[in-house]
């Protein structure tokens, strides 16, 4: 898959996207935009010259050389040795486990439909998140099914979904972008067992550079699933990376940062919004030291 297709499945899901500074962007949240493919590095200059921003817009971000960014990362498996020496022995022991009793393969992605909402659901409230989009996934599932890289992989436990995932081949990389598990399973390891076995087969059969879970937060308090992550195998490559603020995103920065503001942003956006909003105004402030702006 390349960068064309990738913007064709979110096209038929219903999620924007736009060009700009040399690359595709697509709206991760409500006026929040990411550039992709997601292992491309811009140059800020470029992104500054030719923003993917428009009125009602909050921010972008991007990757982006280390020198030219705030010092981040994104979670990445390399290489076709890989297997259970990469794990921490806590979580190689809750991957054996989860092997015995899963059976993980890929899956046409509308086999899922049935367990995705609810699966959707156990995710949702277990991360302690509030949002949620009844007819996502009949979009997704639908949307991966016509389109080419697109993979949905699943660990079965006799027979019923334990856990599931949607990813997307770029260029030579395998991005795992969605990943739900059922909460009545978590027990028997599925998520363990799942991603274990997405990241050995497809690093051993080649033509697979790495497989990325995605970058660093920029909500503090989401370490917990990147240490999951990190026992698993992943590394923390480093990387730049910048957020650009809109007009109206600069001015919610100004307003959460003024007394009573965190609540009203909440009211408006929800608490997960707020502390996005929070997390982004952070980063600017720290990249902006670091380029001495």
């Amino acid at each position: 898959m390349n960068a064309e297709r990738y913007a064709e499945f979110l096209a038929r899901c219903g999620t924007r996207v736009r060009h700009a500074a040399g690359a595709a962007w697509t709206e991760t949240s409500r006026g929040v935009w990411m550039s992709f493919p997601y292992q491309l590095e811009l140059d800020p200059a470029a992104v500054a010259k030719d923003p993917p921003l428009r009125a009602g817009d909050i921010a972008a971000r991007w990757p982006c050389a280390l020198a030219e960014g705030r010092a981040s990362y994104r979670l990445v498996c390399r290489g076709a040795d890989y297997g259970f020496a990469r794990l921490e022995s806590k979580s190689r022991n809750q991957t054996r486990r989860g092997l015995e009793r899963c059976t993980v393969a890929r899956e046409d992605p509308a086999a899922l439909l049935a367990d995705a909402e609810e699966l959707e659901r156990d995710t949702r409230e277990r991360q302690g998140r509030r949002d949620g989009d009844p007819g996502m996934w009949k979009r997704l599932l639908a949307a991966a099914a016509a389109t080419e890289g697109a993979e949905a992989w699943a660990a079965r436990i006799d027979g019923r979904v334990g856990a599931f995932l949607l990813a997307f081949r770029m260029d030579g990389w395998l991005h795992v972008t969605h990943v739900r598990s059922r909460r009545a399973m978590l027990g028997m390891y599925p998520n363990n067992a799942l991603l274990y076995e997405v990241n050995r087969r497809s690093l051993a059969e080649g033509g697979c550079e790495a497989v990325s879970i995605g970058f660093e937060s920029i909500q503090a308090e989401v370490d917990g699933l990147d240490h999951f992550k990190i026992a698993l195998g992943y590394v923390r490559e480093p990387v730049g990376c910048r957020i650009l603020l809109a007009p109206l995103g600069r001015a919610l920065a100004l307003a959460i940062r003024a007394p009573g503001g965190r609540a009203l942003v909440a009211r408006a956006a929800g608490a997960e919004g707020a502390s996005k909003l929070e997390g982004m105004v952070r980063w600017v402030r720290e990249q902006d030291a670091v380029s001495g702006r």
